[in-house]
């Protein structure tokens, strides 16, 4: 692979200073920490055991999915405009994470109460799930103000051509735009 300019740009890694950088990096931390918090909250609930028919295949289907939350967080702090498409997915997915989270908690409420956690650590682990869930739906609302930051800051200004836009017949070319 030879290092031309574009790739030597990636491979720098310099973090762009706008649009919001705190709100960027916050998406990157929150979505760090909601990942190993998750999964030990989940190990914590479905313990491994001892057993030689023990499996990491619980927990495997729950982190590989769910790291692409870090992973989007992280290319949209160092490079939010070239990864801006990553938004959309992050906003659906944060959705169905919203969604399914809701479901659980409604559907599995009496089957967890009843099994064998006591009460005080059912209403922890209640009161965490839905302190995340708080923290997730305003991490689709800062998703959603800063894909509209992007989008602004992205869109051409009236009069402007972008590339790849064609000129109609009949259209008129604003002065000083046209080829030197």
């Amino acid at each position: 692979m030879t290092l031309n300019p574009e790739n030597r740009r990636f491979l720098s890694m310099k973090i762009e200073k706008n649009p919001y950088l705190p709100l960027r990096l916050a998406f990157f931390i929150y979505d760090f920490f909601r990942l190993l918090f998750m999964l030990e909250l989940l190990i914590a609930v479905l313990p491994l055991g001892n057993t030689s028919t023990a499996s990491w295949f619980p927990y495997l289907v729950y982190v590989v999915p769910n790291a692409l939350f870090p992973l989007m967080g992280f290319f949209l702090l160092i490079r939010p405009r070239e990864y801006k498409a990553y938004i959309s997915l992050y906003l659906a997915g944060k959705t169905i994470v919203i969604v399914s989270i809701f479901g659980w908690t409604i559907f599995s409420f009496k089957s967890i109460f009843t099994s064998t956690v006591s009460s005080q650590e059912f209403i922890t682990i209640l009161g965490f799930v839905l302190g995340l869930t708080i923290l997730d739906m305003g991490s689709l609302l800062g998703s959603s103000l800063l894909k509209n930051k992007i989008n602004r800051l992205a869109a051409p200004e009236s009069g402007e051509i972008t590339e790849g836009e064609e000129i109609a017949e009949g259209d008129s070319v604003p002065e000083g735009s046209g080829v030197s």
